[in-house]
């Protein structure tokens, strides 16, 4: 069974005026023994200005919580990694 974490993009601009992405985690998803996807929501996705909600799947390697907690304070130094 494999663990992917959902995300969305959420557009910013850096300090440089550089648009960019920042991956935010809004549930988890796993495939079943029948080959499906089962996919649990924590938060709900917003729509983007055009009105679509994009999400992705990044398998899960257990890294991302790690990485949330220990940067929760200063989150702006990982906006260009996705966990």
């Amino acid at each position: 069974m494999a663990m992917f974490n959902v995300v969305q993009p959420k557009p910013y601009t850096n300090k440089s005026g550089e648009e960019k992405s920042r991956w935010v985690k809004v549930g988890k998803a796993f495939t079943d023994d029948n080959g499906s996807v089962s996919i649990y929501l924590d938060a709900l996705p917003l729509p983007d200005k055009e009105g679509n909600c994009k999400l992705k799947l990044f398998e899960d390697d257990g890294n991302y919580s790690k990485t949330n907690q220990s940067n929760s304070s200063n989150s702006a130094n990982n906006n260009d990694i996705p966990f």
